[in-house]
């Protein structure tokens, strides 16, 4: 994958300014602005076993972002970065990392699941949100353009729309849909079944954000079969 040069950043910053108004262009430019040694590439089209991950720290992709596997939002080797997708983002799952910043200008579609809850991240689309489950409004959140754009069969709580939350009709059960690796049991397996009376386990058990980052890289599924 071959990086533009930097002198390719007008052009970038002008096809910014040509997005349609709202929270999405917002976060953009703002980020594009006050991001550090930006990487521009064109469109990404790949597969991969393991996870597609953005290569430098602030990346701007110029195109779609279409993957056949999963998708980690976050180099790992950096505390905070940000990922611009001047198109749509496919791929078979995603989780944007701790202190990562996600915008999808198009749609982001994710074959099984979304992971958009890890602490001090943010995930801004424009387009649709497309996905079986996607775990937001616990930590961080989904933003959206319009609540058109919620098409999300399972939600675990919430997405936002402008400043007002946007949720299911009924929160959909992370315990029931993911996978065990990547949930902490430790609570609820630690109480009698005297204790766990009139619990919900959904309150007790709860994303280990570590494992779901390490699962996600490695290119596994996190739904139950």
């Amino acid at each position: 994958m071959e990086n533009l040069k930097m002198g390719d950043e007008r052009i970038t910053f002008e096809r910014l300014e040509a997005l349609p108004d709202g929270a999405t262009k917002d976060l953009a430019k703002q980020l594009f602005e006050v991001g550090d040694a930006w990487t521009i590439v064109p469109a990404v089209r790949c597969a991969t076993t393991t996870a597609w991950r953005p290569n430098a720290q602030f990346m701007l992709i110029d195109g779609d972002l279409e993957v056949e596997g999963n998708v980690v939002v976050a180099t790992g080797s950096h505390d905070h970065g940000a990922l611009i997708v001047l198109g749509s983002l496919r791929c078979q799952q995603l989780i944007t990392g701790h202190g990562q910043n996600l915008v999808v200008t198009g749609d982001l579609v994710a074959n099984d699941a979304i992971i958009a809850e890890l602490a001090d991240s943010t995930t801004h689309v424009g387009g649709m949100v497309l996905t079986d489950t996607l775990l937001s409004g616990r930590g961080a959140w989904v933003s959206l353009a319009s609540a058109d754009g919620f098409k999300a069969k399972h939600c675990s709580a919430y997405v936002m729309v402008g400043n007002s939350p946007l949720k299911p009709a009924a929160a959909a059960s992370t315990v029931a849909r993911l996978v065990d690796d990547v949930l902490d049991r430790d609570e609820w397996d630690s109480m009698d079944e005297e204790d766990r009376q009139g619990e919900d386990i959904d309150d007790l058990i709860m994303l280990d954000e570590v494992a779901a980052l390490r699962h996600v890289a490695e290119g596994r599924g996190l739904l139950r079969g």
